[in-house]
């Protein structure tokens, strides 16, 4: 783990003695791609794909795209757009690698983004990882107390409901997908992500 971390620093230091400071969005992705690294998805693609997708799903459903199609999701001002892609890219470290939540927190105040970190990281990265004691179901109703940990959910559930991700399609795997889309509408029926989606198109 040691090893791990000295390499996110020694990644991290390059890109401060470069041209640009390491942003926020910088750090987490250079965390989850160490701490996922040898890690492998059902299908046998890397692991780091899972987070990538989901913060690319996040900024196509958050921020326009093109000029004559644009989707917006939660366009409301109380709802926080701040550490959305940080939190997606970290969202599984804590839970399935040996990189802990301090961890994470001592980089970002390392690169002097401490602040930030407990403002917009913090709470939903904590909700998010599934403390395996618990079921399933309590992990839920806890992500559920906090819009950005259900968002980040959502979608991330969102990814892991794509079927052709899998290696096979058999009883367990069916049963699971089943089971992820009752959690979905759970987050959905508080929230309403899916029907507050905002959709505009300049095409005539």
């Amino acid at each position: 783990m040691m090893e791990v971390l000295k390499k996110i620093y020694e990644v991290l230091d390059e890109k401060d003695s470069g041209c640009s400071y390491p942003s926020t969005v910088d750090i987490a992705r250079v965390i989850a791609s160490f701490a996922h690294l040898g890690q492998y998805r059902d299908d046998g693609s890397p692991y780091f794909g899972h987070p990538s997708r989901c913060v690319k799903m996040i900024n196509e459903l958050i921020f326009p795209m093109e000029e004559n199609e644009s989707t917006l999701v939660i366009n409301e001002e109380n709802f926080p757009r701040k550490g959305l892609f940080e939190v997606a890219y970290l969202h599984d470290v804590v839970e399935d690698t040996k990189i802990s939540h301090e961890n994470i927190k001592d980089i970002y105040t390392s690169y002097g983004y401490k602040e930030f970190f407990d403002k917009y990281i913090d709470e939903p990265l904590r909700l998010l990882t599934h403390d395996k004691k618990e079921s399933y179901d309590v992990y839920i109703n806890k992500v559920l107390t906090n819009p950005v940990s259900s968002f980040i959910k959502m979608v991330d559930l969102m990814d892991n409901l794509n079927l052709f991700g899998l290696s096979k399609l058999g009883d367990k795997e069916y049963k699971r997908a089943r089971r992820y889309l009752r959690y979905y509408k759970m987050i959905n029926d508080k929230y309403h992500f899916i029907e507050r989606i905002v959709r505009t198109s300049n095409i005539k």
